[in-house]
């Protein structure tokens, strides 16, 4: 069924959200219903204390799966058709996250196996490694109950050029440039009408 899901607290529907340690999140206003207090680590506002909703799944019509530039830098917006009908109005939840992080290279690889006629279910979560002890999150589609495999992997690249490991002044770093192009190129064949309109173009 179309909306957001929590596993553990029931379902509500929201508008903008973003992707991190295994949830989706959306800030609110203080007293907001369900809304979880947080104080922010990192970046101009570090100290900040915030109100936000999660969820950890989202289900709806992949409407659209374009880059967006912004002031801190490329990132991708993945727009969902989230109406159910019910009041007449339509509803969509736009899910930002960093340009060529883990989250944006998963759904980026299965972009491929999807099919845009039906309605997907986006879903985030966490673990840790059984073998390093890391804890990791994930994003991931499913369509009709089945999670959707990516059409390029370690074993299958299809064509995918690997990211290159550098040393930079004596220290380790990767260059997706090569990898990222040819993701973004999938991206644009896949939403070749959407990734030409504005943000205008949709009701938030």
């Amino acid at each position: 069924m179309r909306g957001l899901k929590n596993s553990e607290s029931g379902s509500s529907r929201q508008y903008y959200m973003t992707i991190g340690k295994g949830v989706f999140t959306r800030r609110v206003e203080e007293g907001t219903p369900g809304a979880v207090a947080s104080t922010l680590k990192k970046g101009p506002n570090e100290g900040k204390l915030v109100h936000e909703l999660h969820c950890n799944a989202i289900e709806g019509a992949l409407v659209s799966f374009h880059i967006d530039e912004s002031p801190w830098g490329k990132q991708w917006k993945i727009t969902l058709d989230i109406t159910t009908g019910e009041d007449g109005v339509e509803e969509f939840v736009v899910i930002s996250t960093g340009y060529d992080n883990s989250h944006a290279v998963m759904l980026l690889k299965r972009l491929e196996n999807l099919d845009l006629s039906k309605d997907v279910l986006v879903r985030t979560g966490a673990g840790k490694d059984k073998e390093t002890g890391r804890d990791f999150s994930y994003t991931t589609f499913y369509q009709d109950g089945v999670k959707v495999a990516p059409a390029y992997t370690k074993e299958e690249p299809n064509g995918l050029p690997e990211f290159k490991k550098l040393v930079v002044n004596g220290q380790t770093v990767y260059d997706k440039t090569e990898m990222m192009a040819f993701l973004e190129g999938v991206a644009l064949k896949k939403f070749s009408k959407a990734t030409e309109a504005e943000e205008g173009d949709f009701p938030f």
